[in-house]
């Protein structure tokens, strides 16, 4: 197993790592982080996407993912002879993971390294530094093998280290918020801090064990700003955030109360203090000399993580008709999710109808209501006809459902005397009454009438 540069990230990073035999004490100067053990070995990933394959030979060769994101380069002498090879993307199975591929033919092994290149994205970077990241390379037994990138190039946007065998490889983040992206909805807290993995113990003789990364940040020299699109602490339109009180690498994230269209960055900007003292002479005081102290802050590093805002309603479709000779009540509820792009009707209850008729003489009014009667008020998500979210904060939605032809009940007259007939069933099947549903996403109760004293549908916050 390589050594990864723990040792580095312990000793320059922001966060001034110190090792603690006993890890902080109550009181103590110092921070709580997540810290989270790397697995020894896993399965082989389920395959996830498209298959590359490259014929490479002696000579050498490259070959890059369909996605472009990673490439292997094979040096003259590494194969030799003419090899398939292929990379595919995989499911990640290991913590603080992004990136997962798997490379053909599996446990192969190579006369000359194979250099890696992974590509990054400037969402990747803003998630995780390139600095602050690891690669993990899996045998074809499945242990796996964590080291560090040997080069990084912010020009070309990417990070280099070699491989001697194949199986599967995985970019990870050293360091990341405890969730790089997350939905929440509006009003809704979440507490945020940092994730930091550590690799196994060694299993082989010889093999050299990583220093155990503490369970403290010392706050000395070392500050932390919480941001929310740019703004330390954030705002009422994209959300708040600050730390917890003697916590500064915690935080309490609160999303803003209505839904926005802009989309949400919360930001930790780790920085350095240094104090640099200046020694200064009085021309006019022989002898006198004074210090200054001097204090130079510099950012190490910025973690983020995208927030995904969502708003929740339930609505009530109630139908309410009574012409004196027949009465009819019907209704619905479902579940109004929106997003700042998109919405979706889910959680649908369409209610048994209740029919009420009158008796005209000599005959008996038969309602006959079974599971095959839906009633007027039928919801169904397959029958939105149209919908549109409007770009205001806060959007307004439109849902329009269209009418079909539905039973409502089953209806009998049942005879009294002799001088009159009972009456065939009959199916009443009539034209479902169209839904239109529009109303602002504003985070209180709504409603909406139609044709009054026969419908109405209300607007309920989903709490």
């Amino acid at each position: 197993m390589k050594k990864i540069f723990f040792a580095i990230f312990l000793i320059h990073s922001a966060l001034l790592l110190q090792a603690q035999d006993d890890g902080p004490k109550p009181g103590s100067d110092s921070v709580e982080v997540n810290l989270i053990r790397l697995p020894d070995s896993t399965a082989i990933a389920i395959p996830n996407g498209k298959l590359i394959t490259k014929e490479i030979g002696a000579a050498g060769g490259a070959i890059i993912s369909d996605d472009g994101k990673i490439e292997l380069i094979f040096p003259e002498g590494a194969l030799l002879k003419n090899t398939s090879v292929s990379i595919q993307p995989t499911e990640n199975l290991l913590p603080n993971g992004n990136k997962a591929y798997h490379f053909e033919p599996s446990g192969m092994q190579f006369l000359k390294p194979v250099q890696v290149i992974f590509h990054y994205s400037d969402e990747e970077a803003e998630t995780c530094p390139p600095e602050f990241k690891f690669m993990a390379l899996q045998d074809h037994n499945g242990k796996w093998e964590y080291m560090d990138y040997e080069d990084w190039d912010s020009a070309s946007k990417s990070l280099k280290g070699y491989t001697k065998h194949f199986s599967a490889f995985v970019d990870g983040n050293i360091v990341e918020l405890n969730d790089t992206e997350l939905t929440l909805k509006v009003g809704q807290t979440y507490m945020f801090f940092l994730d930091v993995v550590h690799p196994p113990p060694p299993t082989e003789p010889g093999e050299e064990e990583l220093a155990y990364l503490p369970q403290g940040v010392k706050k000395v020299n070392r500050g932390a700003a919480w941001k929310v699109n740019g703004k330390v602490g954030g705002s009422v339109k994209h959300g708040t955030i600050s730390p917890i009180q003697g916590e500064l690498i915690q935080a309490i994230y609160k999303a803003p109360p209505v839904l926005t269209s802009d989309p949400i960055k919360v930001n930790l900007s780790l920085y350095t203090t240094k104090i640099r003292e200046v020694v200064q002479h009085s021309r006019k005081a022989r002898g006198w000399k004074g210090i200054t102290r001097i204090p130079t802050t510099t950012l190490q590093a910025t973690f983020t993580c995208k927030v995904k805002l969502y708003d929740q309603y339930k609505v009530s479709v109630i139908f309410n008709k009574d012409d004196g000779s027949s009465l009819l009540i019907d209704s619905a509820n479902f579940i109004v999710t929106v997003y700042k792009d998109k919405g979706e009707i889910t959680e649908i209850i369409n209610y048994p109808p209740f029919v009420k008729m009158a008796d005209p003489y000599g005959l008996e009014s038969k309602v006959i209501i079974d599971k095959s009667c839906v009633g007027i008020i039928n919801i169904s998500a397959t029958d939105i006809k149209k919908y549109n979210l409007s770009r205001d904060n806060p959007p307004e939605i439109l849902f329009e459902m269209r009418s079909k032809k539905v039973l409502i009940y089953k209806f009998q007259y049942i005879a009294k005397n002799k001088y009159f007939k009972t009456t065939p069933v009959t199916d009443i099947i009539l034209d479902s009454e169209p839904v239109e549903l529009n109303f602002i996403a504003n985070g209180h109760r709504q409603s909406v009438s139609y044709f009054p004293n026969a419908y109405k549908i209300i607007v309920d916050p989903f709490r």
